[in-house]
This record gives C-alpha cells, sequence and structure tokens, in this order.
C-alpha cells in the first residue's frame, strides 16, 4: 500500500508554523530573556505560566507580513514596552539606533515601505520557514 504524502502547510497553519519558529530562534538565542528596550529580566511569556512574561517584540508590526518574520524586526520585550509601543515608538527607536546603529531603522523602514502593502504568497512563505528552520537547527547544533 502506498504511503501518503504528507500535505504541505498552507494558510493560517503556515502562518503559525512560521510565528512558531521565529519564536523558537528567539528563545534559543536568548535563554534568559532582557527586555530589548528597558533591560528587565524575566521569563519568557506563557498564557498559563508566565503571562507577564517576556515577548516576541515586533519593531514594524506583525501585520506586515514581509517584516514579521524578519529576525531583523524582532526583540526580546516585556509586555509594558510591547504595549507602550502602540502608542510611543521612541523608547524602541532610541534602543535600536543605541544597538544597531541608524542603518537599522533605515533598512526596517525601507523594506517597510516597499512592502507594507503585498501579501507573500504560499510559496515564498514555505520557502521562508524552510530557511528558518535551517537556522533554528543551526543553532541547536551550535549550544
Amino acid at each position: 500500500m502506498k504511503k501518503a504524502k504528507p500535505r504541505k502547510l498552507v494558510g493560517r497553519k503556515l502562518t503559525e508554523a512560521l510565528d512558531e519558529i521565529v519564536r523558537r530562534i528567539l528563545h534559543s538565542q536568548n535563554p534568559y530573556p532582557v527586555c530589548f528596550v528597558c533591560g528587565r529580566h524575566d521569563v519568557w511569556f506563557h498564557p498559563k505560566t508566565a503571562p507577564h512574561g517576556i515577548q516576541v517584540g515586533h519593531y514594524i508590526s506583525r501585520r506586515v507580513y514581509p517584516l514579521r518574520w524578519d529576525l531583523k524586526n524582532i526583540w526580546p520585550q516585556c509586555a509594558g514596552d510591547n504595549k507602550t509601543h502602540q502608542w510611543n515608538t521612541l523608547p524602541f527607536t532610541s534602543r535600536i539606533i543605541e544597538v544597531c546603529g541608524k542603518e537599522r531603522i533605515e533598512y526596517l523602514q525601507k523594506k517597510y515601505h516597499g512592502y507594507k502593502d503585498v501579501k507573500m504568497s504560499t510559496c515564498e512563505k514555505r520557502a521562508l520557514l524552510v530557511t528558518l528552520e535551517k537556522l533554528f537547527l543551526d543553532l541547536q547544533h551550535s549550544v
């Protein structure tokens, strides 16, 4: 009897898989998370065990898909700073410039303006998932 091929991820399941691999990469890179903006030490967010823990913070909104999974747009962030960022971007912006230089802000703005209204195709998302999974495996082997 022929073995059924595993189904390829599509739609929301593919988006969730990308979110999860980015979360795993960030957690792997930061096993003892510190808020990028304020320096607060805490554990990673978990809805049941650590509802006020450190979250995956995006400088440019997650709604912009080409930046949602761009590791240059993501940092550990406490819940307070993540919420503040919705109406006051200055602390996050200042910290990025301090740590990464203004080139990072310019990169993010350029990518945002080039792609803010662009939807990623399923093929592009799958290719990105493969790339991020490889990066995650490389991180696991380097520990």
